[in-house]
């Protein structure tokens, strides 16, 4: 975690001692009042012990926890981390991570009107938790007035008690709650001027953002009808028939709870006290439709969340919406028995237009939903700035371009920058009768549903011109048509995604352990339901945030309709009946088991389960079976057990098989020690599944097929009887290995030595890739911090001519394993005009979080001017294969303003955790030319299973002499982690 501009981080110090789950889960019953009462005591005079030592240190308290996780929340400076660390009693240091806010069509795709008819189940009687931006408890969708002056009569005084008939225990549907923060409060250090992360707690959460309300009225809205007014049921198979402004949610009639960690504005790090007060009042089921990307098993809010899965309560959380690259799924989702979802596109058809222009049909999404009837012909009228067709966040554009009031134009412009509506706002303030936007992608953008107010300025806004969206590839045929006369009309546009993954949908596995997650999915895409503020109308989002809500409600359901069943029970039956047929193109890492089944929720009697994970609070079961991260240069090989537990009274029987995914390696096998098993009626039964691939199934990191060097063995295990299905996912994350080894042949001479490769026992042909070695530091990450790859272990540089300069590549050996790199910033820190002082860095860091303030998993380099604090980027992306221990970070010369004349420059290196607290450092500088190397670089040798390749270096003497390199770093990406991936060889 990078320190905010006071040099502060806020970090979770993890205490020895159990929480109160914990005693809960070991014990095996609920424990009394005054049993919770004097174990949080006793954990609470353990902290108030070294509270002093840490507000001696500079430290702030934020909080003090002891249900769910025993552990004080703290700002403190960057440099008293290792302090903290060491006083008595402290187990771990852990980042407080910063996160971010991540039903008419949805809930009858998910077929839980026939769910309503058939069991009555609606989730009368169980307590949802929403930790969110708290509920906006005057909307008509939660039993409120359903009035805009309801609202704003409840903004002003909401620091104070709320109004009992409205929330509380007499209150309709939001029956209690906390704000932990208030309204000003905001977590996110890079926005300087709303920068404020002092927690004011109150006991009013009412909503004043927006995301928790819509999130509260996916997961258990009553429902509002076209007239604006609540829906009071029926809740059954007709209900889809009702013309309804907002469809109701999942589990309507739900007890909800308004856990508010969000102020009105930006992000938070108060997810652990949320789940610790959502224990402490007895929540049944918890939604967490937020997230940090990178997420861990052993992350404090992740942890946290599995110690309250063993405390009885069933905790669902968004994967994340930062897209494909793999690693990417967030935490808190990333805890064990913690259910992670994923977003699908439940929309079959979207509303549409035709653009009839220059004699061809171009076909366009109604974003807005506008009428399109009666719409005279209007004139193309593209924005251009700079040649290129403008992204349009500015009236300016648009007027510059030509459209003018009453002139009955139709804007082009594109996607990018501002929010979509945004241009729709804009275009219409500038005069236009319609906005076109061309997507970035070949695809049409998402569906947004009426447009009230600017998402990047807040203003309430009243778009009525039609707002239409078109492929990429329609582009140029509407910049073409400049001038040209349009008629647009009405067609509904059949949904290209329906059933697909979100584009935006973070993929898995887990960062640290390759294990399963996401677990399942459920829509998320074009989700329509309550508007903060509005009285009783509603929004259109989009995210796994809106996904996740979805089976928070039918975890609702199930609780209702398995009021006896542990929390690792309803998971269990939530993550084992989901179903594949209903996503295309299902993917196990990037989505999990299947679209979320809430029928076959409530009707299974019988749970699967796989791996135990071990926690705090002693052991459970989660229906996975997780291979991890597996490196070998011969076979690939695990065993474990499914356990098969039947809740009803009668025996089941089922037929055993497998079913690999589509993304998993040929070659793979997987059996079990039977082909049926019968489960006795409330009674357990076992299936051993081994799984087994060799090494030569495995390709190079280099042939994966993918820009991560990603490969995976993954399906499921499949149980059929004659009435359900279910499914335990599997999966292994393999990385055959070559093993080549590198020491000097001969004695080294004046003009160079030689360096002698082998490849003794390998699997896979060795690709050996020569730098010259400059720095080198110990393992020195305290253990005490999480260590995700960024203990530095030794750095070299190549250079070789490129387009009119020297490309050199920087080579960063870490002492330990990343799953993806991008978690973490890799900087090298370059003086070129040797004062002594720092003039450039050229690091690599993730992509979208430079570039948009949001990850996306891929690492690309950047150089920054360190002291005109200029940044660019460097035109290539880091070479950092997933799982792997050494990034490449390519960088022109003359981006650092080097010359032949110029000669060489010093360098030194760092890196940080993007989502942790640990940093490191070398002490130390290294010297190199890239015109004029000491040694020579650049050789390329590939080393085949069992062969020997001697590769000479020759040595420049005054070059030498000078720069005085430690030796020869040798690159081989498919060599086993750690020092076997960057081999280090002394040139003296």
């Amino acid at each position: 975690m990078a320190a905010d501009p006071n040099g502060r981080v806020n970090v979770i110090v993890e205490l020895s001692g159990d929480p109160t789950t914990v005693v809960q889960a070991k014990q095996g019953r609920k424990l009394t009042g005054q049993e919770r009462a004097d174990i949080k005591g006793s954990l609470k005079k353990q902290q108030d012990a070294i509270t002093g030592a840490i507000k001696g240190k500079g430290g702030k308290i934020v909080a003090q926890m002891q249900s769910a996780y025993n552990g004080i929340q703290v700002s403190i400076p960057a440099d008293a981390v290792d302090a903290v660390a060491a006083l008595p009693n402290v187990v771990a240091i852990h980042a407080a991570r910063t996160y971010t806010i991540d039903n008419a069509v949805s809930v009858p795709f998910l077929g839980v009107p026939q769910v309503w008819q058939s069991t009555g189940f609606t989730g009368k009687n169980v307590k949802v938790g929403i930790i969110d931006t708290g509920i906006d408890y005057t909307h008509a969708n939660f039993g409120g007035p359903g009035t805009v002056a309801a609202y704003d009569a409840a903004l002003k005084t909401d620091t104070q008690p709320a109004d009992p008939a409205l929330f509380g225990p007499g209150a309709p549907r939001i029956k209690g709650g906390w704000d932990l923060v208030g309204d000003d409060y905001n977590a996110d250090p890079s926005d300087p001027k709303t920068y404020q992360p002092v927690p004011h707690p109150d006991p009013n959460p009412l909503d004043c953002q927006g995301h928790g309300s819509h999130v509260a009225g996916t997961a258990a809205g009553d429902g509002v009808n076209a007239d604006g007014t609540t829906y009071t049921g029926p809740y059954n198979d007709t209900t889809p028939s009702h013309d309804f402004r907002i469809g109701p949610g999942v589990a309507p009639q739900a007890d909800l709870y308004a856990i508010r960690v969000f102020g009105c504005a930006g992000s938070t790090d108060v997810v652990v006290p949320a789940i610790d007060w959502a224990v402490d009042n007895g929540m049944d089921v918890i939604n967490m439709s937020l997230g940090s990307p990178f997420g861990r098993a052993g992350d404090a809010d992740a942890v946290a969340a599995t110690n309250a899965v063993g405390a009885g309560v069933t905790v669902v959380a968004s994967a994340g919406n930062e897209g494909p690259s793999p690693y990417i799924s967030g935490s808190p989702s990333s805890g064990d028995g913690v259910i992670s979802v994923s977003a699908v596109d439940s929309t079959a058809e979207f509303p549409g237009a035709s653009i009839s222009v220059n004699g061809s049909s171009i076909q366009a999404i109604n974003a807005n939903g506008a009428d399109l009837s009666g719409l005279p012909p209007m004139t193309v009228v593209p924005v251009m700035q700079g040649g290129a067709l403008s992204l349009g966040c500015d009236p300016a554009l648009f007027t510059a371009a030509g459209i003018t009031p009453g002139g009955n134009q139709v804007a082009v412009v594109a996607r990018g920058d501002c929010a979509r509506v945004s241009k729709a706002i804009y275009g219409q303030a500038a005069g236009a009768a319609a906005v076109i936007m061309v997507n970035n992608a070949d695809g049409y953008p998402p569906f947004e549903g009426a447009i009230t107010s600017n998402p990047d300025t807040g203003e309430k806004a009243d778009v009525t011109i039609p707002f239409l969206g078109v492929p990429l590839s329609s582009g140029p045929a509407l910049i073409a048509a400049h001038g040209q006369t349009a008629t647009i009309t009405a067609a509904m546009l059949p949904n290209p995604t329906f059933k697909g993954y979100a584009s935006f949908t973070s993929s898995g596995p887990r960062s640290g352990d390759s294990a399963i997650g996401p677990d399942v999915a459920a829509p998320g895409v074009s989700i329509r339901s309550t508007a903060v503020g509005t009285g009783n109308d509603s929004e259109v989002l989009s995210g796994t945030s809106m996904a996740a809500p979805h089976v928070a409600g039918v975890a609702a359901l199930a609780v209702q309709a398995h009021p006896k069943w542990s929390s690792a029970d309803i998971a269990s039956a939530i993550i084992s009946t989901a179903n594949p047929d209903m996503v295309a193109g299902r993917n196990l890492v990037r989505g999990g088991v299947g679209l979320v089944n809430p029928a076959q929720v409530v009707a299974t009697q019988v749970t699967a389960v796989g791996d135990n994970y071990k926690t705090d609070n002693g052991k459970s079961r989660q229906a996975e079976l997780n291979f991890g991260f597996q490196e070998s240069s011969k076979d690939f090989k695990g065993t474990k057990q499914v356990t098969l537990v039947n809740h009803g009274n009668a025996a089941v029987t089922y037929s055993v098989s497998s079913a690999k995914s589509d993304q998993s390696l040929v070659g793979a096998s997987v059996t079990f020690n039977a082909s049926k098993v019968t489960v006795p009626a409330n009674g357990t039964a076992n299936v051993t599944v081994s799984l087994s691939a060799p090494a030569s199934a495995i390709p190079a990191k280099v042939d994966s097929g993918n820009d991560f060097g990603f490969s995976e063995i993954s399906g499921d295990v499949v149980l059929t009887s004659g009435s359900s299905t279910l499914r335990v996912p599997y999966l292994l994350v393999p990385h055959a290995t070559s093993n080549v080894t590198a020491s000097t042949s001969g004695k080294a001479t004046a003009d160079g030595t030689s360096i002698a490769l082998k490849n003794q026992n390998g699997a896979l042909t060795g690709t050996a890739d020569f730098y010259t070695w400059g720095l080198e530091d110990k393992q020195d990450v305290s253990k005490k911090l999480v260590d995700t790859g960024y203990d530095l272990r030794a750095v070299g540089v190549q250079s070789f001519p490129f387009s009119g300069t020297q490309l050199m590549v920087f080579a960063v050996s870490t002492h330990q394993r990343w799953s993806n790199a991008a978690s973490n910033e890799y900087d090298i820190v370059i003086d070129t005009d040797g004062d002594g002082k720092a003039d450039y860095a050229v690091f690599s860091a993730d992509s979208g979080l430079v570039r948009t303030g949001s990850s996306d998993g891929v690492s690309e380099v950047f150089v920054e001017n360190l002291k005109t604090g200029a940044l660019g980027a460097s035109g290539f992306l880091a070479d950092a294969p997933t799982d792997s221990s050494t990034i490449l970070l390519p960088v022109r010369a003359s981006a650092l303003g080097l010359t032949a004349a110029k000669g060489g420059f010093t360098y030194t290196a760092q890196a940080r955790s993007v989502s942790g607290t640990g940093s490191d450092s070398i002490d130390g500088t290294a010297a190199y030319n890239p015109w004029a190397p000491a040694l020579e670089n650049g050789q390329y040798e590939e080393v085949a299973a069992g062969a020997t390749v001697a590769v000479p270096v020759a040595r420049d003497a005054a070059a030498f002499g000078a720069q005085k390199p430690l030796g020869v770093m040798t690159v081989v990406k498919d060599n086993a982690n750690s020092a076997s991936q960057a081999l280090l060889t002394s040139v003296k």
